[in-house]
């Protein structure tokens, strides 16, 4: 048994020595394969990749220009020769046990994904903290249909893909938002089967200094508005009967960057983007059913019939969960 580990790595020099060698320290019964995809990184870390591979030949270093993280999983994929595959960002780690209890629960009759949690660290030297260990096994249209309802962690990593089944199914290269989420969609879309739920911690991911944040609103967050329209299209071919979920998940999105726009102050900037997204999102939810709005019945109706206030209510909503969390 060969399990593929794909690195991403972009000028993360100080930190994807510590990464790889949580790759590399798995502890597992059967053969290791790491793939390091340097994505054209300007800085030292193409040399410490090399330094690795040179005592460790289970580590692959390829290189590429830089065509983003979609485009370097891609190659990984690409190039990978194990049985199954995990993915794993250049500044995050996982813990000594990650691929063996992921490997153990994928081994049942027909599971087809195995799936555990991330926790946030403080530092890359941080110990993940254990939990309880438990894995309860779900059917894929149950998992699918929570992916679609907010219920389900939709990043690529933290879970282990059987090669075989992934096939020609890759990310969406050029996507710079949710391209994990419609690459899980796709994989479970595609494959029908069960997927093992794992309550264990075995991934842990650093919010470094100066690292990228997506909280801010730019137009790559459109590409979330995109695949979300892909997925509905995808659901309505192959599940029908799943068409108000995907409808509900389309309505998050939008006002996932009606909220973007107004927490970013760029609302009067992007008036048009803003009116459009706007228009949108209340045309989505007049083609389903009061009841399937879930928790978001509140928006729409402010939306509709009072949208001067939205911005106040949002602002008000994120003034008591920052006092929750206190």
């Amino acid at each position: 048994m060969k399990i593929t580990i794909v690195i991403p790595v972009y000028n993360l020099e100080h930190y994807v020595d510590l990464t790889v060698s949580s790759a590399l320290n798995q502890k597992f019964d059967g053969e290791l394969e790491v793939i390091a995809v340097n994505d054209g990184s300007s800085d030292a870390s193409l040399s410490v990749l090399n330094a690795i591979a040179q005592k460790d030949t289970r580590l692959r270093v390829i290189s590429q220009e830089n065509a983003g993280v979609s485009v370097a999983r891609n190659t990984g994929i690409e190039n990978a020769s194990g049985d199954y595959i995990t993915f794993l960002d250049g500044d995050d780690i996982l813990s000594d046990n990650a691929v063996s209890l992921l490997l153990d629960s994928i081994r049942g009759t027909g599971i087809i994904l195995a799936s555990a949690r991330q926790v946030k660290i403080s530092s890359q030297t941080q110990n993940i903290p254990s939990n309880e260990s438990k894995c309860v096994i779900r059917e894929t249209d149950s998992v699918l249909a929570d992916i679609l309802t907010e219920k389900f962690d939709i990043s690529a990593c933290a879970k282990l893909y059987i090669r075989e089944k992934v096939g020609n199914i890759r990310f969406c290269s050029g996507m710079k938002v949710n391209e994990d989420k419609y690459f899980l969609f796709q994989y479970l879309l595609n494959n029908g089967g069960k997927v093992a739920c794992l309550q264990d911690n075995i991934y842990g991911y650093y919010m470094r200094p100066g690292s990228v944040s997506n909280s801010r609103y730019s137009e790559k967050n459109l590409d979330m508005l995109y695949l979300s329209d892909m997925i509905e299209k995808n659901i309505r071919e192959h599940k029908p009967e799943m068409t108000s979920l995907a409808k509900y998940n389309n309505i998050v999105t939008h006002l996932a960057i009606l909220k973007n726009i107004i927490r970013s102050g760029v609302k009067t900037e992007q008036k048009q983007v803003y009116k459009d997204v706007k228009k949108r999102v209340l045309q989505i939810a007049d083609e389903i059913g009061r009841s399937d709005l879930i928790r978001h019945r509140w928006e729409i109706n402010i939306l509709k019939f009072a949208p001067c206030l939205y911005p106040l209510c949002v602002y008000i909503r994120d003034a008591i969960k920052k006092q929750r969390v206190r």
